[in-house]
């Protein structure tokens, strides 16, 4: 099996202005656009399936997930504007509120400015990412993502708020489509919203912004 990260959100869930502490963006800059995508999920089921017999599940009695999550940071119509550093937080709760639910994995862990611009992962039969090439990796579902992000650190493995933080860099803005996978461990159904928050640069300063309240309800999901 191969997964095809996309090159633009495919599936938008919501698409809208960031706001500044639930108001409008106050600046003769007009507000900064973003576009957030449904998840992608594959089940378990559909997991152990491409992975046939070299199928391990992890110890535990969880059940697991891979969900990608895409979302567009759209050019402002201000020339001298930038955003300095972007942040995807995905929060994972059990739906019927018994139980628990945390990231096995993510999905970049890290990436640095001279990476390559396309980087192959493998989900390993562990349900743990790896990269494609290195040592003892072995061949399970393999994803060819494309890194159009510069600089990017993934946070929260292990707990039920991961995120991920993106930041500019001078030779590659930080800009367009971005995307990131997770594998979701959890004892039934759940509960995941996402929010997305950014700092943008411009003549007026630096504005932190992220998506307004009524977005919210777009923006959460049942999955498992």
């Amino acid at each position: 099996m191969q997964i095809v990260t996309p090159q633009m959100v495919e599936d938008v869930a919501w698409d809208g202005q960031l706001t500044q502490a639930n108001v409008s963006f106050r600046s003769a800059t007009a507000p900064p656009r973003v576009s957030l995508g449904k998840p992608s999920v594959w089940t378990m089921d559909a997991l152990k399936a491409q992975l046939g017999k070299d199928w391990v599940k992890p110890a535990g009695a969880q059940q697991f997930a891979l969900a990608r999550f895409d979302f567009t940071l759209h050019k402002s119509d201000d020339e001298r504007a930038r955003y300095t550093n972007a942040a995807l937080r995905v929060y994972l709760r059990p739906r019927d509120g018994a139980g628990q639910a945390f990231a096995h994995d993510l999905m970049p862990q890290r990436v640095l400015a001279d990476d390559k611009r396309a980087i192959k992962f493998s989900l390993e039969p562990n349900l743990k990412f790896a990269v494609l090439g290195e040592a003892g990796v072995k061949a399970g579902i393999e994803i060819e993502h494309h890194n159009a992000f510069p600089v990017a650190q993934a946070y929260g493995l292990g707990e039920a708020h991961p995120y991920w933080q993106f930041q500019h860099h001078a030779t590659v803005p930080l800009l367009g489509c971005q995307s990131v996978y997770l594998v979701v461990a959890a004892s039934g159904a759940v509960r995941v919203s996402v929010e997305l928050q950014a700092a943008v640069e411009s003549r007026f300063g630096i504005v932190r912004l992220g998506t307004p309240e009524d977005a919210r309800e777009n923006l959460s999901w049942v999955i498992g």
